[in-house]
C-alpha cells in the first residue's frame, strides 16, 4: 500500500468515526509512524509502506477513530514553539496556557528583567509552563511540583528535551506541603478547575483519557484556588506575582479571592476567543 492509499483509507475511517479533522490526523499519524515531515507524505505519494510501517499506521489509526487523543498517540505536542511529550500521566498543553504563560513573561520582561527570578509552576503536569518560561527567561530558576510523580517524571523528560533541566528541580508536593520555607517571586498554576458535575459533560477524549486529577476542581471549579490563594503569602516574595490560568467563567472570582487575600493590581486577561483566561495580581505585603 502506498502513501496514498493509505491516506485515502486512514481519512475514511476516521471521517466515519465523526473525527473532526480526518485528513489531518490520517497525516499526523503517518507522519509520525515514517519518521518524516508533513512535506514528504505530500510529495511521495507513490512511496510504499512495508508491513510493518502499514500494520502500526492502522493501529494507531483505528485507536484514533476510538477516541485515542492524537497527542497521545504521537506522544508530542508543540507548546510555545517548543516540543513536549505528553502521555496519558498528563494533561495535553493547550493555547490557553500558552496565553499564561506569555502573560508571564511579558509582565517579567517589564517589571522584573534585572533580577534572578525564582519561580515556582505549581501542578507542573507535562511542565509546559515551567520548562517554557525556564526556556525563555535568561535568568530564572524554576521549582516544578505536582503530586503526581509520574508526572514529574513526565515533565523531567520535557526539561531535558528542550535542554533546560539544569535550571528545574523537580518537587513531588501537594500544593505547598514539601515546599518548606522557600518564597518565590513568581507563582504560577494551572489547577485543576472543572467543576465535579462538569466532568461527565466533557468532551470523550478528555473525560476518558485525560488524567482525572489534573481537571476535578471541586463542586465549584474553585478549590484549588481558594488553597493556592490561601496559602500563596507565605510562599510569595514581596512584590512578587500570581497568576492562574482559570476557566472560562471564573476570572471575576478568582480575581475576587485574590483581592481579599492581599493581592493589589488584580488584572484579567482574554485568550485569542475573547474569553478571560488569565488572572495575575502583585503581592506587596
Amino acid at each position: 500500500m502506498n502513501i496514498k492509499i493509505a491516506l485515502s483509507k486512514a481519512e475514511s475511517i476516521l471521517k466515519n468515526s465523526s473525527v473532526s479533522t480526518p485528513a489531518l490526523d490520517a497525516g499526523v499519524i503517518l507522519c509520525f509512524v515514517l519518521g518524516c515531515e508533513y512535506v514528504y507524505i505530500l510529495t511521495h505519494q507513490e512511496h510504499e509502506l512495508s508491513l510493518d510501517e502499514e500494520s502500526k499506521y492502522f493501529s494507531l489509526i483505528n485507536l484514533r477513530a476510538a477516541g485515542d487523543p492524537i497527542q497521545y498517540l504521537t506522544g508530542n505536542k508543540e507548546f510555545m514553539s517548543l516540543n513536549f511529550k505528553v502521555n496519558p500521566s498528563v494533561l495535553i498543553p493547550r493555547p490557553e496556557t500558552e496565553v499564561l504563560v506569555e502573560i508571564i513573561l511579558d509582565y517579567l520582561k517589564c517589571n522584573m528583567h534585572e533580577k534572578k527570578l525564582h519561580i515556582l509552576d505549581m501542578g507542573t503536569g507535562s511542565g509546559c509552563i515551567a520548562v517554557s518560561l525556564a526556556y525563555y527567561l535568561k535568568n530564572c530558576s524554576v521549582i516544578a511540583s505536582d503530586i503526581s510523580a509520574l508526572a514529574l517524571g513526565v515533565a523531567y523528560i520535557n526539561a531535558v528535551k528542550n535542554k533546560v533541566e539544569k535550571k528545574i528541580n523537580f518537587v513531588q508536593s501537594n500544593l505547598f506541603e514539601n515546599l518548606g520555607n522557600m518564597r518565590f517571586d513568581v507563582i504560577v498554576s494551572n489547577p485543576p478547575y472543572v467543576p465535579t458535575e462538569e466532568i461527565s459533560k466533557l468532551q470523550n477524549e478528555i473525560k476518558k483519557h485525560e488524567p482525572l486529577i489534573a481537571l476535578d476542581g471541586g463542586e465549584d471549579g474553585l478549590k484549588y484556588y481558594r488553597r493556592i490563594i490561601e496559602e500563596a503569602p507565605n510562599h510569595i516574595a514581596r512584590n512578587g506575582l500570581l497568576g492562574f490560568e482559570v476557566g472560562f467563567d471564573q476570572s471575576s472570582r478568582v480575581a475576587c479571592l485574590m483581592e481579599q487575600r492581599g493581592f493589589e493590581e488584580v488584572k484579567a486577561f482574554k485568550d485569542l476567543s475573547g474569553i478571560y483566561r488569565v488572572v495575575i495580581g502583585k503581592y506587596r505585603i
